[in-house]
């Protein structure tokens, strides 16, 4: 948990915004299909290291580089740095 205050998403579209005094609320909208997750993932309440991680049994979990929003152009989709698979770089 290391990311200021914002709005924060990842390429494949998941997002997480984070609020509070001491930046401990924090709202996530997890798209698994799109992460290549599974319906058996579960999703962090907060970034590790800045990246939405999720843990699963089923299909191994993964992570994905979550970028401020503020800082992608309206016109452009994020592409790339789709969901990476636990044990492996991001």
């Amino acid at each position: 948990m290391n990311l200021p205050n914002g709005k924060y998403r990842t390429a494949a579209g998941s997002t997480m915004e984070i609020s509070g005094k001491y930046s401990g609320i924090s709202r996530v909208e997890f798209d698994w299909l799109e992460e290549g997750g599974c319906v058996d993932c579960k999703c962090s309440a907060y970034d590790v290291d800045g990246y939405l991680t999720w843990d699963c049994e089923e299909c191994g979990g993964g992570s994905a580089k979550l970028i401020p929003v503020a800082m992608m152009p309206k016109s452009v989709e994020p592409q790339g740095d789709y969901g990476v698979p636990t044990g492996q770089a991001p």
